[in-house]
């Protein structure tokens, strides 16, 4: 969000992440509480076949549970 359009920042620098992080703003809390188009940018993430890993780097609102509900069980890694 400081530099525009991430999806947009993503085409044009793919070819060097191997690690992004994400996080909603404006308040740098859990996807889904805030403008970031952080769902729409993780689909352009699977649909150009990116391998890379993905950081979650936010402050979470409510418990743990609360704040990982965005994201389905099966996609959190393992335990």
């Amino acid at each position: 969000m400081m530099d525009g359009d991430p999806i947009a920042a993503f085409d044009v620098h793919a070819g060097l992440m191997a690690h992004i992080q994400i996080a909603d703003a404006p308040g740098r809390h859990q996807p889904g509480t805030g403008q970031a188009p952080v769902m729409q940018f993780l689909q352009h993430l699977d649909e150009r076949g990116y391998s890379g890993y993905v950081g979650l780097e936010y402050y979470p609102q409510g418990t743990t549970e609360e704040a990982l509900a965005w994201l389905p069980r099966e996609a959190r890694g393992p335990r």
